[in-house]
């Protein structure tokens, strides 16, 4: 599905595979779309630079689709810190970030960023939202395992399988189904606020919400203001 990424360099734009890139030993791989390469490459991989960051870049030149995208991703990965390409991160986002030890969500919904849901939960007590996250390697290939081979038979996933999106609702899935006793980080301050409406996005619709949940993140309206100028050059 892609090739090996032992034999590959670092930073780099490959279609349908990825590289490989260290902070403290740890990877970090942005999921891009082509249409969102002009910011992946003029601001979120600068940002990540700053902070000590060479990340990975898979990009989606062939219209695999989200959701095809990413389980091909998952095959070689190996650990790492997956990243949606319409994010901002946080100012101490590299030292928040370099040794996690099981599955941590660095972005959360707004019903499961109270106080009394962040920390180690079960994984049937939140939502794995894909715009940060950190999937060790071996549960990665094997949910890409699992997508490939298993027959989908739940009515809605079935559907989200036709319109080749909703990795994190098959991420989910793959966890209740082979994992139920695994404990999961979910991480507040969130580690990443979700800027698509700002770039362009899907869900511009949803504006609203999405600064609801920004708003539970560390250190964005500086962020924010930033990316503003920024685009007011480059959009």
């Amino acid at each position: 599905m892609q090739e090996n990424l032992h034999n590959i360099g670092k930073h780099d734009k490959i279609k349908g595979s990825v590289t490989t890139s260290f902070y403290f030993a740890m990877k970090y791989i942005i999921h891009a779309h082509s249409s969102r390469m002009w910011y992946v490459d003029g601001y979120l991989v600068p940002k990540l630079k700053e902070q000590g960051i060479n990340p990975v870049i898979y990009e989606d030149k062939g219209g695999e689709g989200n959701l095809y995208a990413t389980m091909s991703s998952f095959i070689d990965a190996g650990d790492a810190w997956h990243l949606q390409d319409d994010v901002i991160i946080c100012h101490d986002f590299a030292e928040r970030t370099k040794d996690p030890d099981t599955i941590t969500c660095g972005f959360c919904r707004l019903r499961d960023s109270i106080p009394d849901r962040s920390g180690r939960r079960g994984v049937n007590e939140m939502w794995f939202s894909f715009p940060c996250i950190y999937i060790p390697g071996e549960i990665a290939r094997e949910c890409a395992l699992w997508f490939y081979t298993e027959e989908i038979t739940d009515i809605h996933l079935k559907r989200l399988k036709e319109l080749r999106k909703g990795d994190d609702s098959f991420f989910m899935a793959f966890l209740w189904e082979k994992y139920p006793n695994l404990e999961v980080v979910n991480v507040k301050p969130n580690l990443v606020d979700h800027i698509d409406y700002m770039i362009g996005g899907s869900i511009a619709n949803q504006r609203a919400l999405r600064m609801d949940i920004g708003s539970l993140a560390a250190f964005y309206e500086d962020d924010k203001e930033d990316l503003m100028l920024w685009l007011q050059n480059h959009a």
